[in-house]
């Protein structure tokens, strides 16, 4: 969006905008982030997720009819 109160017409449809404003001072503090293990679902691709959970149902199905017999 752009601020119209600061800008001045220099032609009809043409503005004279202000400077942009200067970047934030601070920066990310990232230190509370960690590691996933290797072994952790949340470290592979929603599709890669999808898959290992569609695997898991297929396993848990399979234990159920196998429980059921």
């Amino acid at each position: 969006l752009i601020d119209l109160e600061g800008a001045t017409e220099i032609a009809p449809g043409y503005l004279l905008l202000s400077n942009e404003r200067a970047p934030p001072e601070g920066r990310l503090d990232l230190t509370n982030l960690i590691e996933l293990p290797d072994d952790d679902d949340r470290k592979h691709p929603n599709e890669i997720q999808r898959e290992i959970a569609r695997h898991r149902e297929l396993l848990s199905r399979r234990e159920d009819c196998d429980f059921a017999s």
